[in-house]
């Protein structure tokens, strides 16, 4: 999501992005030499940052808003409405921004995290609250992070008991 994101911008300023699937070299994108247009951008806000208040209304059974929650987006972040809807709570994307609601109950979940991997920590954490079982796939890559990620989600889960 990150590469779509970075594409997406360049090519709103006037970039021309050849991307491995028009028949370039896999895994490399070319930007070719040429203006780049000068623009007015409203910068998205970073929604990966909003999963501590919106876990926080889920397991509390509480509400919050989200002002400015872009309507489209290729985010890693605006996966949390799905994820955190199919965990218990519900959403609501108004002109003001985003409003979660939750329950206080929290349901496990079977999900596929490869494209948004960057969620799991928090995902993880409020899973270990559930009512059943939760299965978070794609998640592998994170042992290669700064730190062995998964390793340490155990060991923290474990240590709370979970």
């Amino acid at each position: 999501p990150h590469i779509r994101m970075t594409v997406d911008m360049l090519r709103a300023v006037g970039a021309q992005v050849d991307e491995p699937e028009t028949g370039g070299e896999p895994n490399v994108w070319r930007v070719s030499p040429s203006a780049l247009l000068g623009r007015d951008l409203t910068i998205e806000p970073d929604l990966s940052n909003a999963q501590p208040f919106l876990a926080a209304a889920l397991v509390t059974g509480g509400r919050v808003t989200i002002p400015d929650w872009p309507e489209r987006t290729t985010q890693p972040g605006d996966a949390l409405r799905e994820i955190f809807t199919a965990m218990g709570g519900s959403c609501e994307l108004t002109e003001r921004g985003l409003t979660f609601t939750g329950t206080g109950r929290i349901h496990g979940i079977d999900v596929d995290l490869g494209e948004v991997g960057e969620l799991t920590p928090g995902i993880a954490a409020v899973a270990a609250l559930a009512d059943s079982p939760s299965t978070l796939s794609g998640v592998a890559h994170l042992r290669l992070h700064e730190t062995d990620r998964l390793a340490a989600l155990t060991k923290e889960i474990n240590e709370l008991g979970g």
